[in-house]
């Protein structure tokens, strides 16, 4: 029959095996989260080293690859792909850090509302569709590819129904 000193030695050592197990899962959290954040900050470095190539105006360069995209130089190219590629990194982001738990799934609303604003139109849709050939079969990749699909000509379509209400108000 085991003793009052039995069960607590008993209790005891369970106890600390129990904290042994606790302390184990929690450095197996803490060096996935940090092996997260290291991810996550190298991606932001080399997002902001790519973004370098936009340049001083890449608005202009953005313009001309709706308005005449057959004229776009090799350097315009590269300003476009610059654009393009960081928009997909910090959604990958997002992505990521939502596949790690760390934040919920709000890079599907992101990417919903975004992507087809800044790859509807036929430039942009076929670097995507260039570019995407080279992604893995994932979630987001599926995402982008299906609203893009629905959207194709978005920008397209917004700014021309823009200046059509501008001209409505301004004939007013």
């Amino acid at each position: 029959m085991k003793t009052a000193k039995d069960w607590m030695e008993f209790g005891a050592s369970t106890g600390i095996i129990a904290g042994l197990v606790m302390v184990g899962f929690q450095m197996k959290q803490n060096s996935e989260l940090l092996r997260t954040q290291l991810l996550f900050e190298e991606a932001i470095y080399y997002t902001q080293s790519e973004e370098i190539f936009l340049g001083e105006n890449p608005a202009a360069v953005w313009a001309k690859s709706i308005e005449a995209p057959e004229d776009l130089s090799l350097e315009e190219q590269r300003v476009l792909e610059a654009y393009y590629w960081s928009a997909h990194k910090r959604w990958e982001n997002l992505y990521r850090l939502s596949e790690s738990g760390l934040i919920d799934d709000e890079w599907r609303s992101r990417v919903a509302e975004e992507a087809p604003y800044l790859f509807g139109h036929p430039y942009a849709y076929a670097w995507w569709q260039t570019y995407s050939a080279t992604e893995p079969d994932d979630e987001l990749t599926r995402l982008i590819s299906s609203r893009l699909a629905k959207l194709p000509r978005f920008t397209i379509d917004y700014h021309r129904e823009h200046r059509e209400a501008y001209r409505r108000l301004v004939e007013e």
